[in-house]
């Protein structure tokens, strides 16, 4: 804090205590951890920023929308739930992502986004999870 306070009176001009504090934390943080030094490879680094926004629509057996179908970013804790008319909009998707549909009685489906920005599912039952279900009441 000494070398900042005397840097300061060196220069002798007001300067914004914000501005200044974060440009040296950013200039420290690019020197001690260049890229690589924390385990980030490059190509990780590039796909991080390449990322897209995703949205679709799920339908059942039958052709119907499906609302509250939970759709998850694999890998990850971002996702998304079906609206009444089965749509769904997902940000910051990796374009080599893979998104997980799951509705409680169908199939989980893993979809590959590809660069795709539309994506449309077609839920199938899960004929085995419906015979271990038990309705109380």
């Amino acid at each position: 804090m000494e070398k900042i306070i005397l840097l300061l009176r060196i220069l002798g001009r007001p300067i914004l205590w914000s501005t200044f504090i974060l440009q040296l934390v950013l200039l420290n943080f690019v020197q001690a951890a260049p890229l690589g030094a924390n385990g980030l490879s490059e190509a990780t680094a590039i796909s991080l920023l390449a990322e897209i926004e995703v949205s679709g629509t799920v339908f059942d057996e039958i052709g119907g929308p499906m609302p509250g179908v939970s759709i998850l970013i694999k890998g990850s804790s971002s996702g998304a739930v079906t609206d009444i008319n089965g749509q769904f909009e997902l940000s910051n998707v990796p374009e080599d992502g893979v998104l997980v549909f799951s509705f409680l009685g169908y199939e989980s489906q893993a979809v590959s986004v590809n660069d795709q920005t539309v994506i449309t599912v077609n839920m199938v039952p899960d004929t085995h999870s419906l015979e271990v279900a038990v309705a109380v009441g």
